[in-house]
């Protein structure tokens, strides 16, 4: 498998997956830092609308990365098949 995930017909697909990752990785830290709200100088309180807005970030970028995965084991998959197919023909 780490031969066809080195192929560069995938490089794009790897660079595009982290780049996406990445960014929502870090949307999501920017959100938890904006997450306490200032009320006055010795008082703040936490804003659950951005607390949730980050890990709502997180999520998608774990949904990047099985989106990712899921996508290239089934695309091995559907080679493989066809390789043995085309053996046993």
């Amino acid at each position: 498998m780490l031969k066809y995930l080195s192929h560069p017909r995938w490089l794009w697909w790897h660079l595009l997956s982290l780049a996406v990752t990445f960014g929502f990785t870090r949307l999501g830290f920017w959100q938890w830092e904006r997450r306490l709200r200032q009320i006055d100088e010795q008082t703040s309180v936490v804003d659950w609308q951005n607390t949730l807005y980050a890990f709502q970030w997180w999520v998608f970028a774990g949904f990047v990365v099985w989106f990712w995965w899921k996508f290239i084991s089934d695309s091995y998959r559907l080679n493989e098949l066809e390789k043995n197919e085309i053996r046993n023909n």
